[in-house]
């Protein structure tokens, strides 16, 4: 059985995104398996370089790819791609030369190089997968302070305000790690009777995931476009809630102004909410996945 090696620093965006291609290669090649494995110790990473076998014992199954995504795990995903003659794949701009790995998948914010061994992708990739939408429902996902966005927490409450009242639907509404306690204490005091407060770090794991792909509408404050994917991925009409860039042009910026102009998400940047678009889901994960294996089926 072949195999598809994760090298994984344990951060859950990296996680998220290296997990979402796994899966999604497993969807296309139900016969692979996927092993996690962390960065390798330094020795480890030494007597690899040296072509000897490190002291932690690797899998079994000999891997078609492996995959990584976060800047420390980026050695070890290349010494043990070069030590087991799998492909290398990396997301996310390395800090290691780009033409070190043998695939790139980069999003499109980040304006990747043209190149025949990079894939331009709309967003991060994801775990998120569309389910059945239930009737009203409603997601609101806030992100935090960011080097990207000014963090305007009265802004954001009257957005909020606006967008519960005008619409009964029943709302969720949760944070993240980067939400400070006091917007979420605030949002509390406006006695929304359609809106839920569910604090990420009090949910069981895969809420989020369960929670977007049954969700038919979700906002996303404008700083954490990441969940903004995840919500178009999972299928559900998604709209931004707008925040002051801290300088003009920011590669978060460009993304969002990409998705608008093709109509794929709303932007609240006034009184009222405007009417959010059609759903019109992404498969980037998939998408990804099955370019590499074309990319394999073609390698000599």
């Amino acid at each position: 059985m072949a195999a598809i090696w994760v090298v994984s620093d344990a951060k859950p965006g990296h996680l998220n995104q290296s997990l979402g291609l796994a899966e999604a290669l497993i969807r296309a090649r139900p016969d692979w398996a996927v092993e996690l494995l962390p960065p390798l110790a330094y020795r480890d990473l030494l007597r690899l370089g040296l072509g000897r076998p490190g002291s932690r014992a690797l899998p079994s199954a000999p891997p078609q790819f492996i995959l990584c995504a976060g800047h420390a795990t980026h050695l070890t995903t290349l010494l043990l791609a070069r030590h087991s003659g799998a492909a290398s794949v990396v997301m996310m701009r390395p800090s290691l030369p780009l033409r070190w790995f043998d695939y790139a998948l980069l999003p499109r914010h980040d304006q990747p190089p043209r190149r025949a061994a990079v894939l331009q992708t709309e967003g991060a990739l994801n775990r998120l997968q569309p389910g059945v939408k239930t009737p009203r429902s409603g997601t609101i996902l806030l992100g935090g302070p960011s080097r990207h966005y000014h963090w305007q927490q009265p802004a954001l409450l009257a957005k909020i305000a606006a967008l519960v009242q005008s619409d009964p639907r029943q709302w969720v509404l949760s944070g993240s790690r980067r939400t400070p306690p006091a917007t979420l204490e605030a949002i509390a005091q406006l006695n929304l009777s359609n809106l839920t407060l569910c604090p990420l770090a009090a949910q069981p794991a895969g809420w989020l995931v369960e929670q977007l792909a049954h969700s038919e509408q979700c906002w996303v404050s404008c700083d954490s476009v990441s969940m903004a994917y995840e919500a178009l991925t999972a299928g559900c009409q998604t709209g931004l809630l707008a925040l002051s860039p801290t300088r003009a042009n920011n590669r978060l910026g460009r993304g969002i102004d990409w998705l608008r102009e093709r109509g794929r998400i709303a932007w609240f940047d006034g009184d009222r909410p405007p009417r959010l678009p059609p759903a019109q889901p992404l498969a980037e994960a998939d998408r990804a996945a099955a370019w590499l294996l074309q990319q394999l089926a073609c390698s000599p």
